[in-house]
Protein backbone atom coordinates (compact mmCIF):
# COMPACT_ATOMS: atom_id res chain seq x y z
CA UNK A 1 0.00 0.00 0.00
CA UNK A 2 0.58 3.56 -0.41
CA UNK A 3 2.93 4.95 2.18
CA UNK A 4 2.48 8.55 4.10
CA UNK A 5 5.00 11.14 3.13
CA UNK A 6 5.45 14.40 4.86
CA UNK A 7 8.00 17.41 3.48
CA UNK A 8 8.80 19.85 5.95
CA UNK A 9 10.57 23.27 4.27
CA UNK A 10 12.43 25.34 5.31
CA UNK A 11 10.19 28.58 4.94
CA UNK A 12 7.78 26.75 7.35
CA UNK A 13 5.48 25.17 4.48
CA UNK A 14 4.69 21.81 4.55
CA UNK A 15 3.19 18.96 2.63
CA UNK A 16 1.56 15.48 3.17
CA UNK A 17 0.59 12.86 1.40
CA UNK A 18 -1.97 10.46 2.68
CA UNK A 19 -3.24 7.13 2.01
CA UNK A 20 -6.96 7.59 1.42
CA UNK A 21 -7.87 4.42 0.68
CA UNK A 22 -8.86 4.90 -2.96
CA UNK A 23 -6.15 7.13 -3.86
CA UNK A 24 -3.66 9.85 -2.72
CA UNK A 25 -4.79 12.61 -1.03
CA UNK A 26 -2.46 16.08 0.06
CA UNK A 27 -2.38 18.49 2.13
CA UNK A 28 -0.77 21.53 2.27
CA UNK A 29 0.33 24.51 4.75
CA UNK A 30 2.19 25.99 7.37
CA UNK A 31 3.78 24.44 10.32
CA UNK A 32 5.37 25.60 13.49
CA UNK A 33 7.74 23.59 15.76
CA UNK A 34 8.84 23.71 19.08
CA UNK A 35 11.04 20.97 21.27
CA UNK A 36 8.43 18.46 21.54
CA UNK A 37 6.02 18.87 18.66
CA UNK A 38 5.26 20.12 15.24
CA UNK A 39 2.22 21.76 14.63
CA UNK A 40 0.72 21.21 10.82
CA UNK A 41 -2.06 24.38 9.74
CA UNK A 42 -3.78 23.31 6.67
CA UNK A 43 -4.66 25.81 4.54
CA UNK A 44 -4.97 23.27 1.26
CA UNK A 45 -6.47 19.93 0.40
CA UNK A 46 -7.40 18.28 -2.82
CA UNK A 47 -9.85 15.72 -1.67
CA UNK A 48 -13.19 15.79 0.07
CA UNK A 49 -15.53 13.09 1.58
CA UNK A 50 -13.10 11.37 3.73
CA UNK A 51 -11.88 11.06 7.48
CA UNK A 52 -9.73 13.97 8.33
CA UNK A 53 -10.94 15.90 5.11
CA UNK A 54 -12.25 18.74 7.13
CA UNK A 55 -9.11 19.13 9.39
CA UNK A 56 -7.79 22.21 10.53
CA UNK A 57 -4.45 21.11 11.97
CA UNK A 58 -2.51 18.09 13.08
CA UNK A 59 0.04 17.47 15.44
CA UNK A 60 2.90 15.40 15.33
CA UNK A 61 5.33 14.31 18.70
CA UNK A 62 9.22 14.48 18.20
CA UNK A 63 10.46 11.32 19.23
CA UNK A 64 14.10 12.25 17.66
CA UNK A 65 16.02 14.70 16.13
CA UNK A 66 14.44 13.23 12.54
CA UNK A 67 11.61 11.26 13.74
CA UNK A 68 8.22 12.11 14.65
CA UNK A 69 5.05 10.08 15.91
CA UNK A 70 1.58 11.35 13.90
CA UNK A 71 -1.22 11.99 16.83
CA UNK A 72 -4.41 12.28 14.57
CA UNK A 73 -6.47 9.52 11.69
CA UNK A 74 -6.71 10.47 8.57
CA UNK A 75 -8.88 7.81 6.17
CA UNK A 76 -6.71 4.50 5.61
CA UNK A 77 -3.18 6.19 6.66
CA UNK A 78 -1.92 7.67 8.38
CA UNK A 79 -3.37 6.78 11.44
CA UNK A 80 -2.70 7.23 15.19
CA UNK A 81 0.96 6.52 16.63
CA UNK A 82 2.39 6.38 12.57
CA UNK A 83 6.36 7.55 12.75
CA UNK A 84 7.27 9.55 9.99
CA UNK A 85 11.09 9.72 9.62
CA UNK A 86 12.20 13.10 8.11
CA UNK A 87 15.62 13.01 6.22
Amino acid sequence: GYKPLLKLSSDKKFVLKVNLCQGVGTYKGKYTENSKRITLYINKTDFTGFLGAKAKTFTLEKISKNSFKFIGDVACSPKKNDIFSIK
